[in-house]
Parts: C-alpha cells; sequence; structure tokens
C-alpha cells in the first residue's frame, strides 16, 4: 500500500502545480497593453527579464484575479544577464520561490502570458541546456543577453513573444528558469533564418539565477 500511497501523493502534488505556480505568476503591462510576464520570488519582491520591467515607473503588474500592483523601485539589474528583482508592495505573502535545475529531457512548466493568454500554464521538455551569450546582430545595439551563462532550451509553443520574464518551474514548484527570448538557434548568430530553424524560447537557467540573485551581477 506505501506505493499506492506515494503514487497518489505525486499525483496530488502535479495536479496542484498549475494552481500554485499561478499564484507566482504576473502579467507586465505597459502602455496599458500586456507585454511580458514576471515572477513573485517573496511577499516584497518581483523577478522578471530586464528588458521587461527596467523602468519601473513606467509598468504596472497584473495578478490571474486582476489586481493590479506597481513596482516602487529597483533591487537586482543586470542587462547583460537580462535578469532584474523589483520591490513591490502588497504582493500575496507567498515563502521564498526555492530555484532548482533542470536536465535535458526533463518535463517542466511555463507560467505567464502565452500569446495573447495571459496567466497560463503550458508543458514543456528542456530540449538542451547550454552555456552561452547572445550576439547583436549589425545595427543591434542592445546589451541585454550579451553575458555568457546558462540556458534551457524549451519548445517553442509552451512560450512566446510575451513570455519573457516568466518562470519555468519543476514538478516540485522550483524555479528552474526565467524566459528571456523567443527565437531561432539561428538567428543567435545573426544567421539568416531559412525558414526551417526551429523556435526555441530560451531560458536562463536556475543556477545562473541563482548566481544573479546571489550576486546582483
Amino acid at each position: 500500500m506505501r506505493w499506492a500511497a506515494a503514487v497518489l501523493a505525486v499525483f496530488f502534488v502535479q495536479a496542484q502545480l498549475p494552481v500554485v505556480i499561478l499564484d507566482r505568476a504576473l502579467t507586465v503591462v505597459r502602455g496599458g497593453q500586456p507585454s511580458c510576464s514576471a515572477v513573485i520570488l517573496n511577499s516584497t519582491t518581483v523577478l522578471s527579464a530586464a528588458h521587461c520591467i527596467r523602468f519601473v515607473d513606467r509598468v504596472e503588474l497584473r495578478d490571474r484575479n486582476g489586481k493590479v500592483y506597481r513596482p516602487t523601485s529597483r533591487v537586482l539589474y543586470s542587462a547583460p544577464r537580462d535578469l532584474m528583482t523589483a520591490r513591490v508592495e502588497g504582493l500575496p505573502q507567498l515563502p521564498d520561490l526555492k530555484v532548482g535545475r533542470a536536465t535535458v529531457g526533463e518535463e517542466v512548466w511555463f507560467a505567464g502570458q502565452v500569446l495573447e493568454e495571459e496567466h497560463v500554464v503550458t508543458r514543456t521538455i528542456v530540449s538542451k541546456v547550454e552555456k552561452l551569450a547572445f550576439e547583436n546582430c549589425p545595427g543591434d545595439r542592445s546589451e541585454f543577453g550579451t553575458k555568457e551563462q546558462e540556458y534551457l532550451f524549451l519548445q517553442a509553443g509552451a512560450v512566446s513573444l510575451g513570455s519573457s520574464g516568466g518562470g519555468v518551474f519543476n514538478r516540485s514548484g522550483e524555479l528552474v528558469g526565467v524566459v528571456v527570448r523567443v527565437r531561432t538557434f539561428a538567428l543567435l548568430k545573426c544567421s539568416p533564418y531559412t525558414g526551417e530553424d526551429i523556435v526555441f524560447g530560451f531560458a536562463v537557467s536556475g543556477p545562473s539565477v541563482e548566481e544573479f540573485l546571489k550576486s546582483g551581477q
């Protein structure tokens, strides 16, 4: 009977997972329009992609119940990592979010905005884990993502434009990645798009996120 109890426990955790991680998901609203995603780290702090909420006085954050929050200040910021945290008042009283590591072939869940749908949960598989730095194409002076760090490759469909800043979670509810880009692997090096390239979502991995949270760089 012990194995049956263990199976039921795992089933219960997985059934509750979408609810648990949606409680952490926020939509970033700029100019009245949903533009990115964010994840609640604890009762005072949110984490997102730096390119999403770098101007904290110009964005609002909306939870799945429609409640709106306004960031008050930056806490940590790194354009080269394309990550930042911001102080936000009035967030739900949630425990500190644990950060974990995902491996190739592991099933993970994204919580945030996908296409035009806010506060959704999608399930996907980590197809690759690799250290890389994004290379700017000619005419692009952006420094976002130029630092070499570890990324998770997520198949498109699970994430899209608007998913940047959203969290990727494992079956235990740990944060294992933060989406920062959706593009083809060829375009990482400014190669021509052939129409056959697979589009990936790129998420800064849990260990790289943890490095940022500890060092601020």
